[in-house]
């Protein structure tokens, strides 16, 4: 039986759920239920950390797809529930040209025309701002500013009206105010999956 609700805030000592049944099987499910709600657990209040820290920014934060095997669906739901839509959902939901992907690319134009034949979104990485101020003129839906410092992303939105822009990389709680930019639409945060910081739950028996 559920007694809190996603996304409440509990104190300490507080019951979360209670649960009846076999004591057998509930025994043999705890650990894999208690590692994934205190995980979970800790992604959700780490999103809502970051959340807080740009609160009176039109900006939404998003998480990605650095999550270890198994985790990535429900580390999802968390994001999801406090409020962090993923990046991407998978490699097939948009069209992604990042660093080492246009290494191989010699003719830049004719990829973007191919990739807007597909009728998925197409978002470039862009780390330079000479690069990004280039691809300004096709028909992309998002640039992605990777490891730009604040003062460059700040010089470079003067050049992304028709555009909207992600950046990512280098960012944490401690500057990401630094990094939220007047016109940025996103903030894209490896952190938020990648650096979980479990919460203490426990199972006992009354």
């Amino acid at each position: 039986k559920k007694i809190v609700n996603d996304g409440d805030y509990i104190k300490k000592n507080q019951i979360l759920a209670s649960i009846e049944g076999n004591n057998h099987n509930i025994l043999i499910a705890e650990r894999t239920a208690l590692n994934y709600l205190q995980s979970m657990s800790g992604v959700y209040d780490k999103c809502k950390k970051y959340q807080g820290k740009i609160s009176r920014k039109k900006i939404k934060i998003l998480h990605t797809r650095k999550t270890l095997p198994s985790t990535r669906l429900p580390y999802r739901e968390a994001c999801i529930a406090a409020g962090c839509m993923p990046h991407r959902k998978s490699l097939s939901d948009s069209i992604l040209l990042k660093e080492n992907h246009l290494k191989f690319i010699d003719d830049f134009q004719d990829v973007i025309k191919k990739a807007q034949k597909t009728q998925k979104k197409i978002i470039v990485e862009a780390n330079t701002s000479n690069f990004a101020k280039k691809i300004i003129k096709f028909k992309i839906d998002r640039i992605l500013l990777d490891n730009f410092t604040p003062k460059n992303i700040k010089e470079i939105m003067r050049y992304m009206k028709n555009c909207k822009v992600e950046i990512s990389g280098s960012i944490n709680l401690l500057n990401i105010n630094k990094f939220a930019v007047d016109g940025v639409n996103f903030i894209s945060i490896g952190d938020l999956t990648k650096n979980v910081t479990s919460k203490d739950i426990s199972l006992s028996i009354v």
